[in-house]
């Protein structure tokens, strides 16, 4: 059966939770951090007040490829220990900047080591959320990251198009919108990402 979720940070500024789940959430991905020093200004709130309403949740990492992997993890881990209800996850997408972001040669293994520090602290295996182009043109070769569940962003299709080594069908999650009523889901900007959640 699948779920509704939705992913929220900072932009969307103030949620209301309870209309958030009375609205059909069934989950939220919640930014914690970024970098190695950035701790989202809502992420507190949002990850307490999702709990009060019963919206299982999972902490998500903004992965910043210019800054060494062991001083994101332990970052991470600083602002979140243990998991949620949901497992943590990796935003593997570089940095959305006016100037482009210079993608390292060992850019895969600095994300392998992002998430075995996690997982080796929390005893979770966490989550990689991508895209297939961002993916696809900068870890093609990582074979080891089958093994983590994939949160797939791919918009305006009736399925989504997963990259190796996942291929096929091989999602957990799935962001299948940027464009969600917001209002609906007691959000006050007027769009917000919207997830499903294949269990």
């Amino acid at each position: 059966m699948n779920k509704l979720g939705m992913d929220v940070s900072h932009w969307q500024a103030v949620i209301d939770w309870k209309k958030a789940k009375s609205a059909g959430i069934d989950f939220a991905f919640i930014k914690a951090t970024q970098g190695a020093d950035i701790v989202d200004a809502r992420f507190v709130q949002n990850w307490s007040n999702s709990q009060i309403v019963g919206v299982p949740r999972g902490a998500y990492h903004f992965y910043d490829p210019r800054i060494d992997p062991i001083a994101q993890a332990k970052h991470f881990l600083r602002v979140v220990p243990r998991s949620g209800e949901m497992p943590h996850v990796l935003d593997a997408e570089a940095l959305k900047t006016t100037v482009p972001t210079r993608i390292p040669a060992n850019y895969a293994n600095s994300l392998r080591i992002f998430l075995e520090i996690v997982e080796q602290t929390t005893g979770v295996r966490p989550i990689i959320y991508t895209a297939w182009s961002f993916w696809t043109t900068n870890c093609l070769n990582a074979t080891w990251a089958r093994q983590y569940p994939l949160w797939i962003a791919n918009y305006n299709y009736a399925a989504p198009m997963c990259p190796i080594p996942w291929g096929g069908d091989g999602w957990t999650f799935w962001q299948f919108t940027d464009r969600g009523p917001g209002l609906t889901y007691g959000v006050q900007s007027k769009q917000i990402d919207l997830d499903v959640w294949r269990c």
